[in-house]
C-alpha cells in the first residue's frame, strides 16, 4: 500500500481510532495499566491507540492540506 493511499485513507483511520481513544474510558473495553488507562483491549490483543494517533493525525492534516485549492502544492 503507497503512502498515497494512506493519505486518502486517514480520514477513516483517525475515525476509527478516535473511537479506540474514546473506548479507553469504557470499563470492560479500557484497561487499567500501571496506574494508567490507556490501553484498549480488544479479543485478547491489547494496543494504546494514542501510538497509533501520533503518526495518523498528521497524515490526516497533509490529506487536507493536498485538498487546498492554489498555486502551492507539495506534490511532484
Amino acid at each position: 500500500i503507497g503512502y498515497q493511499r494512506l493519505l486518502e485513507l486517514s480520514p477513516y483511520i483517525l475515525a476509527i481510532f478516535t473511537f479506540l481513544l474514546l473506548c479507553v474510558f469504557i470499563p470492560g473495553i479500557g484497561m487499567k495499566v500501571n496506574g494508567s488507562r490507556r490501553w484498549v483491549n480488544l479479543g485478547g490483543w491489547s494496543l494504546q491507540p494514542s501510538e497509533f494517533v501520533k503518526y495518523i493525525a498528521p497524515m490526516y492534516f497533509i490529506h487536507r492540506l493536498l485538498k487546498i485549492p492554489g498555486e502551492v502544492s507539495f506534490r511532484q
